[in-house]
C-alpha cells in the first residue's frame, strides 16, 4: 500500500569528465608574454572543458583569465602577460615557468608543464 520505488542503481552512475592537456608552452622574446596552447579531447563532453590556466615565473603568477571553455576536440591558444619587474629578472638571470591546467570536474588532478627560460 504504501511501496516507495527505489531508483536503479544503474540510473546513478558516474560521469567521467575528461581532463584538458597542455599541446604547447612558448615565452615571447621580451618575456613579457607567454602563450600556451590548450587541447580539450574528442571523449569530453558536448559542453567542451572548462578549464582554469595559472603561470607562474620566477615564483610570480601571470594574468590570466579565471576559467575558459575549450570545445571538445579543438586546441584554443591562451596569452597571458608577465609582470615587468619579473620579467626584467628573467632576462638578467633566467629562470623557470611553471604552467598548470585544471579541468573543472575532472576525476583527474591538474597538468602541469614546466620550462626553463633562459636569460637574454
Amino acid at each position: 500500500v504504501g511501496a516507495v520505488a527505489a531508483a536503479p542503481a544503474a540510473a546513478v552512475a558516474a560521469v567521467r569528465v575528461a581532463r584538458a592537456r597542455i599541446n604547447g608552452v612558448s615565452v615571447g622574446a621580451s618575456r613579457r608574454s607567454v602563450r600556451l596552447k590548450v587541447v580539450c579531447p574528442t571523449t569530453a563532453p558536448d559542453t567542451g572543458c572548462v578549464v582554469r590556466p595559472s603561470v607562474k615565473l620566477r615564483g610570480t603568477a601571470a594574468k590570466l583569465a579565471r576559467s575558459v571553455t575549450v570545445a571538445r576536440g579543438t586546441t584554443r591558444t591562451l596569452s597571458a602577460s608577465i609582470p615587468a619587474s619579473v620579467a626584467k629578472k628573467v632576462r638578467r638571470s633566467g629562470g623557470r615557468l611553471v604552467v598548470r591546467v585544471a579541468t573543472t570536474g575532472a576525476t583527474a588532478g591538474a597538468v602541469t608543464r614546466t620550462i626553463a627560460v633562459p636569460a637574454g
